[in-house]
């Protein structure tokens, strides 16, 4: 409950401006653009192999207008953010399709992403419908 109501007061309205690939797009919060990149996960970068299914997949899922809950920033200035579209936790459900990998190392605790990737990989789903399904990064 705490959580909830902490996550509830940092909740930001956001408008959609680009998506850049993936896990990250641009949005025009409180009057300026920021670079927003989706926390927790990791998608294949547009030269790689599903690249441009990851971006689609994020433009199709992020609407105009969203929530951002902001975590913090990466080191190339991004805002590290969970994400709310509609009914979808954005983030989560990226990876749920098999648009990303849960990215371990930066959210080693989240058993949101580790439930969605789990059901995105029983069902072969996008990335884990290679024959090695490994992400850029490590896990």
């Amino acid at each position: 409950m705490l959580i909830s109501v902490f996550f509830a007061l940092l909740a930001t309205p956001a408008r959609l401006v680009s998506v850049t690939d993936g896990d990250t797009f641009r949005a025009r919060i409180g009057g300026e653009t920021v670079r927003v990149r989706l926390y927790g996960i990791n998608a294949p970068e547009r030269d790689h192999p599903l690249g441009s299914f990851a971006t689609r997949r994020l433009e199709e899922i992020l609407p105009r207008e969203a929530i951002v809950v902001p975590l913090g920033t990466d080191p190339y200035g991004r805002t590290l953010a969970w994400v709310a579209a509609g009914p979808w936790n954005v983030n989560e459900r990226l990876v749920e399709t098999g648009a990303a990998w849960w990215f371990r190392r930066y959210a080693p605790h989240s058993e949101r992403l580790r439930s969605a990737e789990k059901r995105a990989k029983s069902a072969g789903q996008g990335v884990w419908n290679d024959a090695s399904p490994l992400p850029a990064h490590r896990n």
